[in-house]
């Protein structure tokens, strides 16, 4: 659609005036009439040119991995094609996506017909969620400024942005609660060291399940069952619900747009947003990755939009699946977290270690706590300090309560390294 610029007014004004003076003059001047003429002239002169520079104009968008995590610098690559042959003495690339603080937009000149000209935009992802790339407006006009043309591009592909996570060395895997010694005598799909039996091929099957001895004797395909691991389960409790999670003022920011320098110096100081829920999703997320990097099966319980739970399995394929539920959780959770551990716990096997990430300071959670010991689960509590994020109410007498009863607990604050605190704070507390 053609758009009127403010310099289109003042040549309407200059051409009112034009006219004006030939009524008074009563044609008996002629720098009013040429005055007339130019305006008329130029106004139909700029609307044709600013129909004609629009055409043949396209826009391409490739993205570099669009599956990046919280303070990530997302890179795209913009390209201006141009097909038709008329001189644009400007060109705005404009995004329109809803990923906070994109910078892709940029103003260029295109001159030759099938001329290409192309930039690179950086963002600093603040956010976790899935963010449409696009849609993409382009706006040319005529060297006048006159009037301006846009036209939109739809989207074409999203982002998706999981949470911040950081990479955790150690973290107390509360001893003597291992199974242990004899492998649990239950069939997995998953490969384990106790291999139990052999059965018939199936379709599916992945070559490194054959036994060939067996197959080499029977003259047929034969592959392994296997026994669960005697490795006790990791089960992380997330606590969603609305009313306990608060957001702190952060002064202003910049919008985002960077360059490839900023992006090399921005990467390691990139801060978590100053809201508790954040925190309490990165805490998850980043205990999450900690054991499925090390073979240990790990489940999610959270109580967000829907109550949401992951039984707990190994491998990539479980990191991607966490990852992805916590990219889309929201904290619009009505139910507390001690109604989502007694409706759960008798669901977890005995021996378990379950992680509760809360940033409520209700000491009714000590029921909770009641309810796994007497199921011989191991608690370990991560708390959000709501005081630090803006809320009226603190954790102190919940945090004295779990370390009279000797359950491991750390402390997360707004602004203090979760790494740090998630390795230090319970080398301390399990020692």
């Amino acid at each position: 659609m053609i758009e009127i610029r403010p310099t289109f007014w003042g040549v309407v004004s200059i051409l009112a005036i034009a006219l004006a003076g030939v009524f008074i003059t009563n044609g008996q001047a002629p720098i009013f009439f040429r005055m007339a003429y130019l305006c008329v002239g130029l106004i139909l002169v700029s609307c044709l040119w600013t129909l004609l520079a629009i055409r043949g104009l396209h826009i391409q968008r490739t993205a570099r991995g669009l599956r990046q995590q919280v303070g990530h610098v997302f890179e795209e690559r913009f390209k201006l094609i141009n097909t038709f042959a008329f001189i644009r003495p400007w060109v705005e690339v404009r995004d329109l996506s809803a990923l906070p603080g994109i910078g892709g937009s940029k103003v260029m000149a295109v001159s030759r017909r099938g001329e290409q000209r192309g930039y690179t935009s950086y963002t600093l992802l603040k956010e976790r969620g899935c963010f449409d790339l696009g849609p993409t407006e382009i706006a040319t006009g005529d060297p006048f400024g006159l009037f301006a043309y846009r036209k939109k591009f739809e989207k074409t592909h999203e982002i998706l942005v999981l949470p911040f996570i950081v990479e955790l060395r150690k973290f107390p895997f509360a001893p003597g609660v291992l199974t242990g010694g004899k492998a649990d005598r239950k069939r997995t799909t998953e490969i384990t060291p106790h291999a139990a039996s052999v059965r018939d091929y199936a379709p599916g099957d992945s070559l490194n399940r054959i036994h060939w001895p067996t197959t080499a004797r029977r003259d047929q395909w034969m592959v392994k069952e296997f026994d669960q691991d005697p490795h006790s389960d990791v089960w992380i409790f997330l606590d969603a619900e609305k009313r306990i999670h608060y957001r702190a003022e952060e002064e202003g920011e910049d919008t985002g747009a960077a360059t490839q320098l900023w992006m090399m110096r921005q990467r390691s100081g990139t801060r978590i947003p100053a809201d508790s829920f954040e925190y309490v999703v990165s805490a998850a997320a980043s205990i999450g990755r900690y054991f499925l990097n090390r073979g240990q099966p790990v489940g999610l319980v959270c109580n967000g939009q829907n109550t949401l739970i992951f039984q707990a399995e190994r491998g990539e394929r479980q990191q991607r699946k966490i990852l992805e539920s916590l990219a889309y959780l929201q904290s619009s959770g009505r139910l507390p977290l001690l109604g989502l551990v007694n409706s759960q716990a008798v669901h977890i096997p005995r021996g378990s270690t379950v992680i509760l990430v809360t940033a409520s300071g209700d000491t009714g959670l000590l029921n909770a706590m009641d309810t796994l010991l007497h199921r011989s689960l191991k608690p370990v509590v991560i708390l959000v300090d709501p005081v630090t994020f803006g809320a009226a109410y603190g954790i102190e007498a919940l945090h004295m309560a779990l370390e009279a009863r000797q359950i491991p607990v750390a402390v997360l604050k707004n602004g203090v390294s979760i790494q740090e605190t998630l390795e230090k704070q319970f080398v301390a507390n399990s020692g």
